[in-house]
């Protein structure tokens, strides 16, 4: 059973490897272009830097409100300056999307540094490496720090993307989970990093590019480190992403979550495991103390076999 359940989830692994490869580079939904009017993804970009300047002013108002200092204006590339260069291309893309780099549509954010003394029974969570798994955001040995202490770092928001930024782990390194809520009273600690996708952006879009064979390479190869793997800001902000129209954008992810399902599998073939192996122990558990016997009047004590033996 254990030899069928590795099959599969090998099979299943793969398969996703693949169907997000072909997301990525326009395949899947190649005859969905052909039938569909999309809008310039260009118009996109250039929404992305309507959106920092109106964000930027925002900010400046509430400054002054407060009597603090106006925050530095963002720098604002041009559209096509926001395109990587042709010739540094990973691959070809539909004619209908662009390359950019991922810091084009996410804003990133560092974890919280706090102490010992900082630790408190009741206050703000804060998230940590093992906090997140494979499976999403778990809540079980958590940390929780003075509010004081925590304003200075974010809070989790719907739709974050939140990753193991070190740690000494290669397998663990890059590790993304996504935020289903809102979490009000809830950050993140300095192992980590939290992604916020553009609000013109399909946030699950930018979600299933960490689960790409190509950011898991790129991640492993940028973290530096011997014992303790980094992963630095620009290494995210650097990486190239495919951009598809908005539309396109919505549909690859429609697709996704529901060809993805199959990973729902995963998580029931590591729990039928974990059954199996509890029942692997009681059997031996059971035989070492003898209650796996024939209740054959003809055997042999153990006393008489060791006899023999000796």
């Amino acid at each position: 059973a254990k030899e069928i359940i590795e099959e599969i989830k090998v099979d299943i692994e793969n398969r996703k490897i693949s169907i997000l490869d072909r997301a990525f580079k326009g395949v899947l939904t190649s005859k969905w272009r052909s039938e569909n009017k999309v809008s310039d993804v260009k118009e996109l970009l250039k929404s992305i830097n309507d959106e920092k300047i109106k964000k930027w002013e925002e900010d400046c108002t509430q400054a002054e409100k407060d009597g603090n200092k106006k925050p530095k204006k963002p720098n604002i590339k041009e559209v096509e300056d926001m395109i990587v260069p042709v010739e540094e291309q990973p691959y070809k893309l539909p004619d209908s999307w662009v390359w950019v780099r991922l810091g084009e549509v996410i804003d990133i954010f560092r974890g919280l540094s706090y102490t010992k003394n900082d630790e408190v029974e009741n206050g703000y969570l804060v998230l940590r490496g093992n906090n997140l798994t494979d499976n999403g955001l778990a809540f079980l040995e958590n940390i929780y720090v003075d509010e004081k202490v925590a304003v200075k770092g974010v809070k989790v928001k719907k739709d974050d993307i939140i990753l193991v930024a070190s740690t000494g782990s290669s397998k663990v390194i890059g590790r993304a989970c996504v935020a289903k809520k809102d979490y009000e009273k809830t950050t993140i600690g300095a192992f980590l990093l939290l992604c916020r996708p553009k609000e013109n952006i399909i946030k699950s879009w930018v979600y299933y590019i960490f689960k790409t064979l190509r950011y898991r390479l790129y991640i492993s190869e940028q973290a530096k480190g011997t014992n303790i793997k980094n992963i630095k800001n620009e290494y995210l902000e650097n990486f190239y992403f495919p951009l598809p129209p908005l539309e396109e954008q919505e549909e690859i992810v429609r697709i996704l979550d529901e060809v993805l399902e199959n990973e729902n599998k995963v998580k029931e073939l590591l729990e039928l495991e974990e059954r199996i192996d509890i029942l692997e122990k009681s059997i031996l558990n059971k035989a070492f103390k003898g209650e796996l016997g024939t209740q054959n009047s003809s055997d042999e004590s153990a006393i008489e076999l060791l006899k023999n033996i000796l």
